[in-house]
């Protein structure tokens, strides 16, 4: 029983770091102060810090991934798994290299984010950013786009308005004058823009209760860059081609940019051309092509005015055009009075319509 005694207060004070000595039947204190079975944990924690050595591990691979979204993982299971170990007290220095490893990755996964915005890298994956922030980058990716167009605030325009912007500017370098004749609406046109443009009118016709009498529409293709053209649109005429007399009328344009791959640029600033009028009052036309490029066609449009108005028009058209040729514009009548009446006029204007050539 006294043993007995003596063995439990032994593991007692054993648990005390006490321990019973034999020879002088007394307990002692222990001069090593380790607990017993503490030196077998400290070597099972070092031969079981495989967290701390996987944190640095995958702290490393997650710097050579630091450009792609998986970088930012791995740094995050790395701190997890350095967390880890410092808690079992495994490899305190491995763990802390693997945090500061980390750590060091995601600040350069961070920088390499920049250079892959807006190329769809990223696409979704820094979604939670907020409005402010959101905002902020539109307004730098938008100011670092070359724009010919005003500035509209921080607000990013869509495509559809951009479109809308960029026709509106396109149709105010485009001046039109226009003529009300007795037989037509002439109109003359100026293009300031720094590209042909393709051109559609639409004149709508009214009687003096504003009833509409016809509509009338006409195109005016390759209308120069920095030139002009011209365009004649009917006016009101019955079933038997009679003029109809008309109160006003009511005139909208639409434009384009020409396709150089799918339409013949202008070249009539390339043409030499010299006009006069004949013996017989007939304006006569010589062209000399000196652009380098073969025409299969060239339409001219011989502008008649009379004290600075333009008071007709008439048009001739070239069935090809190598190097010179000449042509032939009859003296215009106005055919809207019961007999047809001679128009006179002091000036004249010689304008290239439109130059064809083959796209192949």
């Amino acid at each position: 029983m006294e043993q007995d005694r003596r063995n439990r207060d032994s593991d007692f004070f054993m648990q005390d770091d006490y321990y019973y000595d034999e020879a002088t039947g007394s307990f002692k204190k222990r001069t090593d102060t380790k607990r017993p079975g503490s030196s077998a944990r400290e070597a099972s924690g070092k031969k079981h810090g495989t967290a701390a050595f996987l944190s640095l591990l995958t702290a490393l691979i997650g710097v050579c991934a630091a450009a792609s979204p998986l970088g930012l993982l791995l740094d995050i299971c790395a701190i997890l798994l350095a967390v880890y170990a410092l808690v079992r007290r495994q490899h305190k220095a491995t763990a802390v290299a693997g945090i500061l490893i980390s750590a060091f990755s995601v600040a350069a996964s961070l920088l390499l984010f920049i250079p892959f915005r807006g190329t769809g890298f990223l696409s979704g994956y820094l979604s939670s950013a907020t409005v402010g922030t959101a905002t902020e980058n539109a307004a730098a990716e938008e100011t670092s786009l070359p724009s010919d167009s005003t500035d509209t605030g921080s607000d990013a325009l869509s495509p559809q308005e951009m479109e809308k912007q960029k026709t509106a500017e396109r149709n105010a370098a485009i001046t039109i004058r226009e003529y009300p004749l007795s037989d037509d609406l002439l109109l003359i046109c100026e293009n300031a823009n720094p590209t042909d443009v393709n051109l559609r009118f639409q004149a709508i016709y009214y009687d003096a209760d504003g009833q509409m009498l016809s509509i009338e529409e006409r195109w005016r293709t390759s209308c120069p860059a920095g030139g002009r053209s011209a365009v004649a649109i009917p006016a009101p005429a019955d079933q038997e081609n009679n003029p109809v007399p008309y109160d006003h009328y009511a005139l909208t344009m639409e434009s384009e940019e020409i396709d150089p791959d799918y339409d013949c640029i202008n070249y009539g600033s390339s043409l030499d051309i010299v006009s006069n009028v004949g013996v017989d009052g007939n304006v006569l036309v010589s062209i000399t092509n000196s652009s380098g490029q073969t025409f299969t066609g060239i339409e001219l449009g011989c502008i008649y005015y009379q004290d600075g108005s333009a008071v007709g028009m008439a048009t001739q058209y070239l069935d090809g055009l190598s190097d010179q040729a000449a042509v032939k514009f009859f003296t215009p009548y106005d055919y809207s009075a019961d007999t047809p009446e001679c128009i006179t006029f002091d000036s004249h204007e010689i304008l290239v319509l439109r130059t064809d050539y083959s796209m192949k």
